[in-house]
């Protein structure tokens, strides 16, 4: 009986052995698993509408046709630019790539007052500020693929609305263009008026001209 019980005791410690080992093993596996942490990358920190599933496959930009997308964050709100005056270089396919063929594209457009005068350009609202002690919070771009060169350039749209509507002199029109702060972000005016917010971004993706360049235009309702 003594023998039987001693048996018992050593399946049952080899039993308790065997679980805290695989336990051991799941609890490793998981640690390996994990991703590091990331760093440096401004998509962890968005926190506005849900970024398309597409942005986070690589993309191949000398083979695309279209150009890259952006997105213009204002706290918790955001929206996606109408694209203007726009061209772009690239390879049709692979055996293209491979013999120096190009194809190129043009797109040309209204003026971005003009289109807002006719209620093409789409909207960013703005979060309410109460007093002149409330700061906005500020306006963040996030990109699918950062351009080489940006301008971003606020055209007074409560004064051409109020003063120029329906003329062609575009150079009258108020306007001002915006540094981005260290981390990329820019601050918005707060004095009531609305804005035609344009972007003028540039890419380079390659020799030969590959790339392009876009006109990319949101509006930011004031007080008209």
């Amino acid at each position: 009986m003594r023998k039987k019980y001693k048996i018992a005791l050593l399946l049952g410690l080899w039993a308790l052995l065997g679980l805290l080992g695989g336990l051991f093993s799941v609890l490793t596996a998981g640690q390996i698993a994990l991703l590091p942490d990331a760093k440096n990358d401004r998509l962890f920190a968005y926190v506005g509408p849900e970024l398309p599933e597409a942005w986070q496959q690589a993309t191949d930009w000398q083979l695309s046709a279209q150009q890259p997308e952006v997105r213009a964050v204002c706290g918790t709100l955001g929206v996606e630019p109408a694209r203007g005056a726009s061209d772009w270089t690239y390879f049709a396919d692979s055996f293209s790539r491979q013999n120096g063929l190009l194809t190129s594209w043009q797109a040309h457009s209204l003026h971005p007052l003009q289109a807002q005068e006719q209620g093409l350009l789409p909207m960013l609202v703005l979060p309410a500020v109460h007093d002149e002690t409330e700061k906005r919070p500020p306006l963040l771009l996030f990109w699918q693929r950062e351009p080489q060169q940006l301008t971003l350039t606020l055209y007074d749209y409560s004064w051409w609305h109020s003063y120029a509507s329906g003329t062609d002199n575009f150079a009258r029109a108020p306007k001002q263009e915006l540094k981005p702060a260290a981390d990329g972000s820019y601050t918005l005016p707060q004095d009531g008026k609305s804005y035609v917010v344009v972007l003028d971004a540039q890419w380079r993706t390659g020799e030969n001209g590959l790339g392009g360049q876009a006109q990319l235009c949101f509006f930011l309702p004031g007080e008209l």
